[in-house]
Parts: C-alpha cells; sequence; structure tokens
C-alpha cells in the first residue's frame, strides 16, 4: 500500500497571515503552571518516528529503550491518523517528560527531532481559499496570556512561513473543507468580521451583533441554495457602512434582552461538570465556585439565585474599575476564534457564531464567579489597590480561559454539551444570540 509523505514539501516563502501576540509567543518550559506533555495522546509522522529512532538508538542502549517503551507503531489501518503515538505512564505524562518538566527529545536532542505535532503547538494553521492563517490554541497558558491582555495582541499581521522557528512545518492540506454557498468568499467573510470587531464606535456588544446579524443574513443562503451567492454579496456590500452600523447598535441597544437565557446555560455547564470525573483541571476551578454556595435551607435554587446575583454584581464591579482590560479580554477571545475555527467546519454561519457566543457566555460566567474576584469585590481590592486588582483580574482571565479550552481540547463533552444545548433550545438565531450577547 502507498503512503503520501507527510509532510509534504511548502513553499517557504509563502505569506502567513496571523495575529499580533504569536510573534511574540515563547514557550514557558519548565516554568509552565500546565504541561502539553500530559493527557494527550500525541500522534507521530513517520519522518520524525525515523529521525528520532535513529537518533535515540545511536546515543546509547538505555535511550534506544527509552525509545522502545515510549513510541507505539500504529496499526496499518489506523496510519491515516499518524505513523506512530506517543505512550502515557501511569500518571498521563509523556514518557519523554522528565523530572525536571522539561521534554526528553527537546532538552537532549534538538527541536528538530520533535514531531510535527510538539513543533506546532500551540499553533493552529487553516486556509481559506488562498489565504493561509495562523492562531493558537488557548489551552496554552503562555498563549494565553499573550492572547487576551494586550489591546494590540489581536491585531493582524502579515508573515512568511519563512519566519518560522523550523523549516517545513506547513507540509500538510489546512484547507477548510469550503463547501455550500458562499464557500469562495470565506476569507472576505472572516476579513469582514474582522472589521466588526475594530468598528470602535459602538460598544463591543454592538459589535458582536454585528457579526451575528451578518452570520444570519449569510445563513439564508443555505436553506434557499439558488442565487444565494449574489444575495450574500448585497448582503456583504450593505453592511459594509458605517451608517448601516450605527443604525444595527440602535437596534440592538433598543433590544429588551434578559442575561437569563446566558446564565442558565452557563448554570447548567458548571453543574454537568463539577459532577464528571474527568474534567481535569476545569474542575478544580468549578468545584471552588460550587463550595462557595453550599444548600441552605432555600435549597438549590436559593444557591442558583444567590450565585446568579454574584455573578451581576461581579461584572458591574469589575466592568466599573476595568472595562478597558474585559473589552480586549472579549474582543480578542474572539479575533482568535475566527482564525481558529472557521464557519465551514459548521452547518451554516450563524452556528458558528452561536457557538462562540455560547462558549464566550460561559467563560464569562466561570470567570465573575471566581471566589477570589467575588472576594476582591468584598475588600473593594480596585478601590484600595487598583495595580493588584488589575493583576488578580488579569490572572484570573487567563487561568479561566486555559482550563476552559484545555479541557475542551481533552473531552469531547464539553463540544457535545454546547452543541446539544444549543439545538435543544432552539437558540441558533439572531434573537438568542442578542440575549448571550446582553450577559
Amino acid at each position: 500500500m502507498s503512503r503520501a509523505r507527510w509532510p509534504m514539501e511548502c513553499p517557504m516563502s509563502e505569506s502567513l497571515q496571523t495575529l499580533k501576540y504569536l510573534t511574540d509567543f515563547k514557550c514557558l518550559a519548565a516554568d509552565c503552571p500546565d504541561t502539553c506533555c500530559k493527557g494527550w495522546t500525541v500522534l507521530m509522522d513517520q519522518p520524525s518516528y525515523k529521525q528520532l529512532k535513529k537518533a535515540m538508538q545511536r546515543s546509547s542502549v538505555s535511550e534506544a529503550k527509552r525509545f522502545r517503551e515510549s513510541v507505539e507503531r500504529l496499526p496499518d489501518n489506523q496510519l491515516s491518523n499518524g505513523y506512530a503515538s506517543m505512550r502515557l505512564d501511569a500518571n498521563g505524562n509523556c514518557n519523554f517528560l522528565d523530572d525536571d518538566g522539561l521534554c526528553h527529545i527537546h532538552s537532549r536532542y534538538g527541536e528538530d527531532k520533535l514531531c510535527y505535532t510538539c513543533s506546532l503547538y500551540p499553533k493552529v494553521f487553516s486556509r481559506r481559499n488562498d489565504v493561509l492563517h495562523m492562531t493558537a490554541s488557548l489551552s496554552c497558558p503562555a498563549a494565553a496570556r499573550l492572547c487576551l491582555l494586550d489591546a494590540e495582541a489581536g491585531g493582524r499581521v502579515k508573515i512568511t512561513t519563512a519566519e518560522l522557528p523550523r523549516d517545513n512545518l506547513l507540509g500538510k492540506d489546512y484547507s477548510l473543507a469550503a463547501e455550500g454557498p458562499g464557500a469562495e468568499i470565506v476569507s472576505v467573510i472572516t476579513d469582514l468580521f474582522f472589521q466588526f470587531l475594530d468598528f470602535d464606535e459602538v460598544p463591543v456588544a454592538s459589535r458582536l451583533f454585528f457579526i451575528a446579524q451578518l452570520a444570519a443574513l449569510l445563513s439564508e443562503g443555505y436553506a434557499d441554495p439558488e442565487g444565494a451567492g449574489a444575495r450574500m454579496a448585497e448582503d456583504i456590500e450593505a453592511m459594509v457602512n458605517a451608517e448601516v452600523l450605527l443604525n444595527l447598535h440602535r437596534e440592538f441597544s433598543a433590544l429588551q434582552t434578559s442575561p437569563m437565557e446566558a446564565i442558565t446555560l452557563a448554570q447548567k455547564f458548571l453543574l454537568t461538570r463539577v459532577a464528571d470525573n474527568t474534567a481535569g483541571r476545569l474542575k478544580e476551578l468549578l468545584v471552588r465556585i460550587v463550595e462557595r454556595y453550599p444548600q441552605e435551607d432555600g435549597g438549590p435554587d436559593d444557591s442558583a439565585a444567590r450565585m446568579v446575583r454574584d455573578y451581576q454584581d461581579s461584572v458591574a464591579y469589575w466592568s466599573q474599575h476595568f472595562p478597558e482590560r474585559i473589552d480586549t479580554f472579549v474582543l480578542n477571545l474572539c479575533r482568535n476564534y475566527l482564525y481558529y475555527k472557521g464557519y465551514p467546519e459548521f452547518a451554516n454561519p450563524l452556528a458558528y457564531v452561536m457557538y462562540f457566543l455560547a462558549t464566550l457566555s460561559i467563560i464569562r460566567f466561570l470567570l465573575f464567579v471566581q471566589p477570589q474576584l467575588l472576594n476582591g469585590i468584598e475588600n473593594d481590592l480596585a478601590g484600595s489597590d487598583r495595580e493588584s486588582a488589575l493583576r488578580l483580574l488579569d490572572d484570573t482571565m487567563v487561568d479561566v480561559v486555559q482550563r476552559f479550552y484545555r479541557e475542551m481540547q481533552h473531552n469531547a463533552k464539553i463540544v457535545d454539551f454546547i452543541n446539544r444545548e444549543l439545538a435543544a433550545r432552539g437558540m441558533v438565531n439572531l434573537r438568542f444570540a442578542a440575549f448571550l450577547i446582553a450577559a
């Protein structure tokens, strides 16, 4: 059976669009509060397998033995997923993770001996039409901190693939499976979503509503494909107008929206996941929240009501003292998502946007009911020590997002929960988009 060689050759002068924070990215190595060398079954490509095997066999008998014990060849019928996989020890650690918290392969043999999966992480690539995008998984603590806290971090920049730290990292096809109406303009629509986020004449909530509005219009073409391309072009042209956006902002501001839909979704997520023994580091964060709300005479409904009140008070307090930082957090989370996923991966553009809004509402809830932020309110930390308060908010934002995305990548139950709840509640529509944004 013939096998495609991977990674394939890639022209190293190709231009690449990325977000500014990734130009400053550097692995924290042993100083990382988490490790990407635990809990993941890493697949290894054939060239990496062969060069690492050769290097370790030439090094010593003990190194050759460690290779045999740490890497497992996959059966031929599983080769579409990779050539081999890294074994994990009894604690879920990669067998190449040394006691000092460093990767044995990287520290002893150099980065060029890493498999492509490890070389790329946390970077993620996707090609939309003729545009190659690079972003990062926010399951990486270093990437999350760089992305979420700097107003300039979500800015788009161009680099060349020659600027990547290792040759030939882009040897596989990262094209999104663009099908359906408007498949030929995926990159144009992504660009327009970014332009909406940059429209700073209106609040961030209105900018998210612009994205949902356009996604809803584009999704109509999926229900009625005949002539959809022309209608999409008209919808896009109509919305690239400042006056139209300002009118949409006024319409959104006048809507009678309630945050309770989003809060109910987030509370259900919290209670469902805290009972799951597979929730990893995220569970530690969820347990801290639940333990703050023991059931008293009023029962579970009273505990839930107190949690909602605390959430709303926390949003008001931290937004009053650090509105720009929270806006940056939301905007850059959205920008990263736009490069991380593309709407061709979903049933239609609105489903793509709703998935993000549901994720955002859960993250926001988990953030603002964190005990350390609630304790900061009780002590009026922002009033007495603004620098410490901002540091606390920053650290908590990074920690919540990193744990959430780490668990999302490890556990399909989170993705299933979000998709199931959106479908069960009939939430894939513009009305519910407004409710999620309002939270």
